[in-house]
């Protein structure tokens, strides 16, 4: 952890001679801000050639989310105050990407190993070519707020895949969740009742922002609880709206990590800022007197900054731009 001190003096008079004692201020403005603890504060130099952009950063994950992917929220009946967002029609988000495994009418059978891991064996050929070592598994139940399933509630939720071949997984639970586990034979009767898909995509403790589309009392940011194909989870103390047939849009939801709480910019030459995601040009910053060391134009921003792109106005001139930043 760090320190963040943040200070700020701004005066402005209408003295006819310079001074340091003015007698007509118009501004006389002071503040200063801290200690704050941070995380990560670093500072950036960045040269943007002429009518050029860089991705300073971006913590954004990327979903396969448009304009007519569907959502429905719903309360989890189990999880105290944990809401679902659940793709209803329409593309699929791809929060992670499916398997797509057919295991309807498969016989699974369940084996407890003793070194806390289970080996899931399905009667069917072929049925786990398609996943990988590291994949994820999910079981869904009555215990994780599911319609209920032929498995038992004890091998419901989430596994991680150590080892398979074409009809065998062998799987143990996340790291830092007590194993659980019983030996049983389970005949599926339908293909959701058992999900593989990547480890990869968007993740527990990422932030999901959501910014257009439901009410606007859901419209901030949550931690992300839980997460499939197809929904995410995320704990509210506040009271949400249970909505359906919601279209959000391109950019309704945002999943990123890594956001700064902190930016700071300062450029000599003009710059648009991008921020969050932003495609325009309207919020630009200008230098006092371009190119010249000491007259940088600037800007502080503190709340959620996910992505950071500036675009160099100059049609001649490289920007050279520092950019601090803590999270």
């Amino acid at each position: 952890m760090s320190i963040l001190n943040h200070s700020l003096a701004v005066a402005a008079y209408e003295d006819s001679s310079v001074s340091n004692n003015p007698t007509q201020r118009s501004v006389d403005w002071r503040k200063s801000t801290g200690p704050i603890t941070v995380t990560k504060p670093s500072t950036v130099q960045v040269v943007i050639p002429p009518a050029s952009s860089v991705v300073v950063f971006s913590g954004t994950r990327s979903t396969s989310m448009d304009g007519t992917t569907v959502f429905a929220s719903t309360l989890n009946p189990v999880l105290s105050s944990t809401y679902r967002l659940t793709r209803t029609s329409g593309t699929a988000p791809a929060f992670r990407t499916d398997r797509a495994l057919t295991l309807s009418g498969a016989t699974v059978t369940v084996a407890i190993n003793n070194n806390a891991t289970a080996t899931f064996s399905s009667s069917v050929g072929g049925s786990f070519t398609n996943v990988s070592v590291g994949d994820n598994v999910f079981i869904p139940t009555a215990a994780t707020g599911d319609s209920a399933s032929p498995f038992n509630t004890s091998n419901g939720g989430l596994w991680v895949v150590l080892a398979k071949t074409a009809t065998v997984l062998t799987m143990a639970r996340s790291a830092g969740e007590s194993f659980g586990g019983v030996a049983e034979v389970v005949v599926v009767t339908a293909n959701s009742q058992f999900l593989a898909f990547t480890s990869s995509g968007v993740q527990v403790g990422d932030t999901l922002e959501i910014v257009a589309g439901f009410s606007v009392v859901a419209q901030k940011a949550f931690t992300v609880s839980r997460v499939t194909p197809s929904w995410v989870e995320f704990v509210s103390t506040e009271a949400l709206p249970l909505e359906s047939a919601i279209t959000p849009g391109v950019g309704g939801l945002v999943f990123y990590t890594d956001s700064k709480t902190y930016v700071r910019i300062e450029s000599d030459q003009e710059v648009a800022v991008r921020l969050n995601g932003d495609s325009g040009n309207t919020n630009r910053l200008s230098p006092r007197a371009s190119g010249s060391r000491g007259s940088e134009g600037w800007m502080d921003k503190w709340g959620p900054t996910w992505s950071l792109e500036l675009v160099n106005r100059s049609r001649s001139s490289s920007a050279n731009v520092t950019v601090i930043s803590a999270e």
